[in-house]
Formats: C-alpha cells, structure tokens, sequence
C-alpha cells in the first residue's frame, strides 16, 4: 500500500546530491549546479541510475515528458518534477 507522505523539493535534491556523490565523491554536486551534463556531474549510465534510484526511493515513476522538461538537467529542477510526479501518483 502506498504511504501518502509529502516530500519536499529540498529533501529530494539532498537525496539527489547524497546519491551523486556516493558515486563520485570527487564532484561534490549541490542543488546550485546549473547543467548536471554539462557539468560531467552525470553521464548516460549515471543517469539511468539516478533515475532508477529516484524512482524506487519517491516511490514514483517519470513520464516521458519529465525527460522533455527543461528542468531535467538541474538537480533542483529533477527534485520539482519527482516532487509533481509524486503528488499526482497520490492523486
């Protein structure tokens, strides 16, 4: 059954940054960074992996157009669309 708990941006953009640094300590990402690509911050694989990762943490699942959404290179923006993701899977 599925919890009806409320997350917010911040907590979700410090699991983001958490779960990025695991993999690559030397980065140091934080919510600020303005392009995760551009950066190098993620790459192709890391990306599925964030995104696998968010999806089972938020207990949610990204449309295709999330991947679409401008806001999808920022980790402010990722952490925005788990948290609309999220709400509308509550309903």
């Amino acid at each position: 059954m599925r919890e009806s708990v409320a997350i917010d941006e911040a907590a979700v953009a410090k699991w983001i940054c958490d779960f990025l640094a695991e993999r690559n300590s030397a980065l140091g990402p934080s919510p600020s960074d303005p392009d995760l690509f551009a950066s190098g911050t993620v790459d192709s694989l890391g990306i599925v992996a964030l995104i696998t990762g968010l999806e089972a943490r938020f207990d949610m699942r990204f449309s295709d157009s999330a991947f679409q959404d401008p806001r999808f290179s920022t980790i402010a923006g990722v952490a925005a669309i788990v948290c609309e993701a999220r709400q509308r899977s509550l309903g």
